[in-house]
């Protein structure tokens, strides 16, 4: 079932679950994730320009993005914790 509905159903929009993640953030990012090669950004050039067009890129500095991505990896690196 999580096989089919990951090549058959299109994600829920991240902005709906996603505090912060601006709409147009959140179809940058359905578009890097649609199932259909020809529906994605044909280029590297192309992603980038909607990202630096999208209003959430003038709210971060270089500094800011790699600090976040530092505690990304870090928090995915640590064990799940027991509930």
């Amino acid at each position: 079932q999580m096989i089919a509905a990951h090549l058959y159903e299109k994600p829920r929009a991240l902005s709906e679950s996603r505090a912060g993640v601006t709409p147009e953030l959140s179809d940058v990012i359905a578009r890097c994730l649609e199932k259909s090669p020809a529906a994605r950004f044909a280029a590297m050039g192309e992603l980038e320009e909607a990202l630096r067009g999208s209003v959430s890129a003038a709210d971060w500095s270089a500094a800011q993005a790699r600090d976040w991505w530092t505690d990304q990896r870090k928090a995915s690196a640590e064990p799940a914790s027991a509930a």
